[in-house]
C-alpha cells in the first residue's frame, strides 16, 4: 500500500500573526452604566463617557441624508442625543449636590475635586466647540457648566438664609441678626471646607461672598415691599449703614480678603431714601401726637389739683425723653439722618411750646376771671412750676 508522505508545513511566525491581528474595538459603556457612575459620584469618568456619547451624536448628525444606511444612523443619533441630555441632567444634580454639601462637610474635598475636574473638562470642550465649529449639529453646546456652578452656589446661599416668612413685624432686628450670624458662619465654612479645592481662576471665595450678598439683598427687598413699623425702619437703616459693613463684610474680610467693589448696594438708593422719608414722617407724626397728649394730660392735672399748694411739673422731662429716643437712634445710624430727625423734632417742639404757651395763658385768664373759684395758693404754685419748666426746654 502506497502511503503519501506527509507534507511538512513551515513553522508559524507568531510575531507576524500578532502584527496583523485587528485591534479589539473598545466597547463604550451603556447609558445605564454611565448613570451608575454618576450615582456613585465617579463624576469625572462619567462626564468623560457622556462626552464620548455626545461626540457620537455629532457624527451621526453629520451623516449623508441621501445614504439609506445613514438614515438609520441618524435615528440612532437622535436617541443618543436624548440619552445625553438625560445624563447631563443627572450629572448636574450630583455636581450641585456636592457643591451644597461641601459647604458644611470637611470631608467633601475629594468629591468637590471631581466637580472641579468636570467643570474644567467641560469648559475646554466648550472652547474647542466654539473654535472648530461655532455650531453643534449634534448637541446643545456650549453647556456652560462653570456658569451653572455659580448659579448653584447662589441657590445654596439663598436656601441657607432665613426665609422672608420668618420675619415678624416689630422684630426685624432679631431677623437681621439671624441673617448676620448665618452669613458669617457659612462663609467661614466655605473658606475652611471648599475654597481651597478650587483653582485660583475660579475666584471661589468671591463667588461665595457675592452669592450670599445677593441672597441678603433679596431678603431685604422682600421686606421693604411692605410698610414697616418705625422700630423696624430704624433697625433696617442701621443694618444697611453700619452693621452689615462692619459685622458681616468686615468680619469675613479679616480672614479672607475679597473685592467689595464688585458688590452692588443691598437696596437701591430710591428705597433707602423712601425709608428715611418714612422715618421722618413717623417722627413728625409721633412728635405732634404724643406731645399733644402729654400737654392735654398736664392741663387736666392743673384743673384737678387747684387746691394743692405745692405743685411740680414734670412736663419738660417727659417731653425731652420722648424726643430723645428718636434723636439718639437716628444719630447712631448716621449724621445725615440724625440731623434731619433733629430738625424735624425741633419743628415739633416749637409747635408744642406754642400750644403750651396758649394753655398757660388760658389757665391764667380763667384764674383771673374767677372761673375756677378761689384757689390762690394753687394758682401761685402752678405759676411757679410753669415758669420753672421752661429753662430745660431751652437747654435741651
Amino acid at each position: 500500500m502506497f502511503v503519501r508522505p506527509l507534507k511538512m508545513f513551515s513553522p508559524i511566525n507568531t510575531a507576524v500573526l500578532m502584527k496583523h491581528r485587528p485591534e479589539p474595538v473598545p466597547v463604550s459603556p451603556s447609558v445605564l452604566e454611565i448613570l451608575q457612575l454618576v450615582k456613585k459620584r465617579d463624576l469625572f469618568l462619567a462626564d468623560t463617557h457622556i462626552l464620548e456619547l455626545e461626540q457620537e451624536c455629532t457624527q451621526s448628525a453629520a451623516a449623508d441624508p441621501e445614504d439609506s444606511t445613514s438614515l438609520s444612523v441618524k435615528d440612532g443619533g437622535r436617541r443618543k442625543a436624548k440619552d445625553v441630555e438625560l445624563l447631563y441632567e443627572e450629572l448636574q444634580k450630583e455636581l450641585w449636590a456636592v457643591v451644597r454639601e461641601s459647604l458644611r462637610s470637611p470631608t467633601a474635598g475629594p468629591n468637590l475635586g471631581l466637580v472641579v475636574q468636570v467643570l474644567e473638562q467641560e469648559e475646554e470642550v466648550d472652547k474647542n466647540w466654539a473654535v472648530s465649529e461655532g455650531a453643534a449639529p449634534g448637541g446643545p453646546r456650549p453647556r456652560r457648566l462653570k456658569q451653572r456652578w455659580r448659579e448653584a452656589v447662589e441657590e445654596a446661599a439663598d436656601s441657607s438664609l432665613p426665609q422672608r416668612a420668618e420675619f415678624t413685624a416689630g422684630d426685624l432686628d432679631k431677623y437681621l441678626d439671624r441673617i448676620r450670624a448665618r452669613v458669617v458662619e457659612d462663609l467661614g465654612a466655605a473658606k475652611r471646607n471648599a475654597v481651597s479645592i478650587y483653582p485660583e481662576e475660579f475666584q471661589a471665595f468671591q463667588v461665595y461672598v457675592e452669592s450670599y450678598h445677593q441672597a441678603v439683598a433679596s431678603r431685604l427687598k422682600a421686606i421693604t415691599d411692605s410698610q414697616l413699623e418705625m422700630t423696624d425702619i430704624y433697625s433696617l437703616l442701621d443694618w444697611l449703614h453700619n452693621i452689615y459693613s462692619r459685622d458681616v463684610l468686615g468680619t469675613v474680610c479679616i480672614t479672607s480678603p475679597f473685592s467689595r467693589s464688585q458688590l452692588s448696594p443691598l437696596l437701591p438708593s430710591e428705597t433707602v431714601d423712601r425709608l428715611e422719608l418714612d422715618c421722618l414722617n413717623s417722627v413728625r407724626a409721633k412728635v405732634t401726637t404724643e406731645l399733644s397728649q402729654v400737654l392735654e394730660e398736664e392741663e387736666k392735672k392743673w384743673m384737678e389739683t387747684l387746691h394743692i399748694e405745692e405743685y411740680q411739673i414734670t412736663l419738660a422731662k417727659t417731653v425731652i425723653q420722648r424726643l430723645q429716643v428718636d434723636l439718639e437712634r437716628s444719630a447712631s445710624i448716621n449724621r445725615r439722618l440724625g440731623s434731619r430727625v433733629a430738625q424735624c423734632s425741633l419743628n415739633g417742639l416749637a409747635d408744642f411750646l406754642y400750644s403750651f404757651q396758649r394753655k398757660v395763658e388760658m389757665f391764667h385768664e380763667g384764674m383771673q376771671s374767677g372761673m375756677f373759684g378761689d384757689n390762690d395758693d394753687g394758682y401761685v404754685s402752678k405759676t411757679i412750676a410753669m415758669v420753672n419748666c421752661c429753662p430745660p426746654f431751652r437747654y435741651s
